[in-house]
């Protein structure tokens, strides 16, 4: 019997991402799978995940930055890169396309069983995003708030 070799098959998704071949995407998982955005707790089918991403950022071009495998478990560290030229599907609502370029590094945690992905993780910084996005003012996550001056202490 052949070894599956998990780590290429979650290497391959992220190539036919890139591409934009959601057929492709799609073979890779099974046909229950589930992407959990953990920032925000909401749940979408993996082609249906896939597809709102690529809509939403159509020039959208992932970097794998490092891939451990273990098991039937694959955490992948990844960048993020590409302009927001499509509507963004989020809990809070529908976010329409800014122009902007976003730069997002994020980390994917797959579980695979026989081959296939059966469950997604997706952990990333939604304040660092939506300030890249132009939506927000606050610090991201590479800023540190400093304290207050002396005089405004009390």
């Amino acid at each position: 019997m052949a070894t599956l070799d998990n780590a290429a098959i979650v290497r391959e998704l992220y190539a036919a991402w890139n591409k934009k071949d959601m057929d492709r995407v799609a073979s890779l998982a099974t046909a229950d799978a589930r992407v959990t955005s953990v920032p925000s707790g909401m749940k979408m089918g993996f082609r249906e995940d896939a597809e709102t991403w690529a809509s939403a950022f159509p020039d959208g071009e992932i970097q794998v930055v490092n891939v451990v495998a273990q098991g039937d478990y694959v955490i992948v560290e990844c960048v993020g890169r590409g302009t927001h030229n499509g509507t963004l599907k989020s809990p809070a609502g529908d976010i329409p396309a800014t122009g902007r370029r976003v730069e997002l590094p994020f980390v994917d945690c797959h579980r695979l069983r026989n081959g296939k992905i059966t469950e997604s993780r997706i952990y990333f910084d939604t304040g660092s995003m939506m300030a890249q996005l132009g939506l927000s003012a606050g610090p991201t996550a590479t800023q540190r708030p400093t304290a207050p001056s002396p005089e405004h202490r009390h």
